[in-house]
C-alpha cells in the first residue's frame, strides 16, 4: 500500500513539474510581449512622422504572432491538465516550445540550409520598411532564423531609415545588405522570386539589385554575437 501511495505522489509531482514548464513558457511569452510594447512606445517618441506607420505596422504583426503562440500553448495546457496520460508527450512538447521560444528571441545560434541574399542599393532608395517587407516574407515562408549583416533579427528588432541609410535597432547597416535565412530552401526561394513578389518590388528601385544563392549550410549567430555595422553612426 505504501508503494502505491509513493508511486501516486511521484506521478503527481512529475505532472506538476511538467505543467509548471508549460506555465513558465506562457509567462515568458507574456513578459516578452509586454517588453516589446514598452520598447515600441519609447521608440515611437524618437521617430520622424514618416516612419511611424511602418513601426506601428511591424509591431502589430509581431505582437499578433506572440498572441497566437500563447493561445496555442494555453490550449495544449488545458488538454494536458484534463488528461491522465501522456506525460512523455507533455515533456516533448514543453521542450519543443521552449526551444522555439529561445530561437524566436535569438538566444541560440542556428545552423542549417537556407538562402543567402545580397542586396545592393547604389542610390540609397531602400528604407527600413523595404527590408522589413523582405524579413516578413521570409518569416511567413517558415524561416527559422534570419540575420542582416550578421545581426540576428528577433521579435522586437526595429528597422528604420535615417539620413538615407537603413538601421536595425539604431545601428547603421553597411552596404550591401547581406540577408541570411535558415529554413526549407526551396520554399524560401520561391517566396522571394515569386512574380511581382518581394524581389521584383526591391529590384524596381533604380540602382537596386538582389542576388540570391541557395546554401546548404548557413550559420546565423545569437543576439550576443558579432555585429557588422558602420563605424560612422
Amino acid at each position: 500500500m505504501e508503494k502505491i501511495s509513493n508511486y501516486i505522489r511521484s506521478a503527481f509531482n512529475r505532472r506538476q513539474i511538467l505543467v509548471g514548464i508549460i506555465t513558465f513558457i506562457l509567462g515568458f511569452g507574456l513578459v516578452t510581449q509586454l517588453k516589446v510594447q514598452g520598447e515600441s512606445s519609447l521608440r515611437l517618441s524618437d521617430q520622424p512622422e514618416s516612419d511611424l506607420t511602418e513601426i506601428i505596422s511591424q509591431q502589430s504583426v509581431e505582437l499578433q504572432a506572440l498572441r497566437s503562440e500563447s493561445t496555442e500553448l494555453k490550449v495544449q495546457l488545458v488538454g494536458y491538465e484534463a488528461s491522465s496520460e501522456g506525460n512523455a508527450t507533455l515533456v516533448g512538447d514543453a521542450k519543443e516550445s521552449l526551444s522555439n521560444m529561445r530561437t524566436l528571441l535569438g538566444y541560440v545560434a542556428v545552423t542549417g540550409p537556407g538562402l543567402d541574399l545580397e542586396i545592393t542599393d547604389k542610390k540609397g532608395f531602400l528604407t527600413g520598411f523595404d527590408i522589413r517587407q523582405l524579413i516578413e516574407e521570409l518569416r511567413s515562408s517558415g524561416a527559422q532564423a534570419i540575420s542582416v549583416n550578421d545581426v540576428r533579427v528577433v521579435v522586437d528588432s526595429s528597422f528604420s531609415r535615417k539620413n538615407g541609410r537603413v538601421y536595425i535597432d539604431d545601428q547603421k547597416l553597411e552596404l550591401p545588405y547581406m540577408v541570411k535565412s535558415i529554413g526549407k530552401t526551396d520554399v524560401l526561394y520561391q517566396s522571394v522570386v515569386l512574380p511581382r513578389g518581394i524581389k521584383d518590388k526591391l529590384s524596381a528601385f533604380d540602382g537596386v539589385n538582389v542576388n540570391i544563392q541557395k546554401n546548404e549550410s548557413l550559420y546565423i549567430p545569437a543576439v550576443e554575437e558579432g555585429i557588422l555595422v558602420s563605424d560612422d553612426q
